[in-house]
């Protein structure tokens, strides 16, 4: 198809609901706030950019910022959300009563602990469990 029908093609075709591809137009329409003629201004430039060797550009290394990029971004906003909640009054309290939960275990595992003892310490245990997953909705 010589270069100017491909074009006329695609205007006819944006003109024309019963003939547009749905997906692409309504990206179009979108992308012109609206604007029905500048929306078919872009579903023609779409329609014929594909198939115009000239439209046709190879990427440049797009694949390195997915690979190296993301992650790195991903864990410098971890760390940094890290940083920030690790200082504050909640995760200090959260931290203490971890603490004290996981003394309370070790101090019940006491093999000098009679039987008895050992199921009322597993019960403070228990309770100081509790009430963290009622106090923060969290198992700690």
């Amino acid at each position: 198809m010589a270069g100017n029908d491909l074009w006329a093609e695609a205007l006819a075709e944006a003109e024309d609901p019963e003939k547009r591809q749905a997906g692409l137009w309504a990206r179009c329409f979108a992308e012109a706030g609206g604007d029905e003629s500048k929306a078919k201004a872009a579903y023609v430039s779409a329609r014929v950019a594909p198939e115009t060797p000239q439209a046709v550009q190879p990427k440049k290394g797009g694949l390195w910022k997915w690979v190296i990029g993301v992650p790195a971004v991903l864990l410098i906003a971890f760390l940094g959300l890290g940083v920030v909640a690790g200082r504050s009054p909640e995760a200090k309290a959260k931290a203490e009563t971890r603490e004290a939960i996981s003394y309370c275990w070790e101090d019940q595992k006491k093999k000098s602990l009679d039987p008895t003892s050992a199921r009322l310490i597993a019960q403070v245990c228990e309770n100081l469990e509790e009430e963290f997953l009622l106090k923060w909705g969290h198992k700690p």
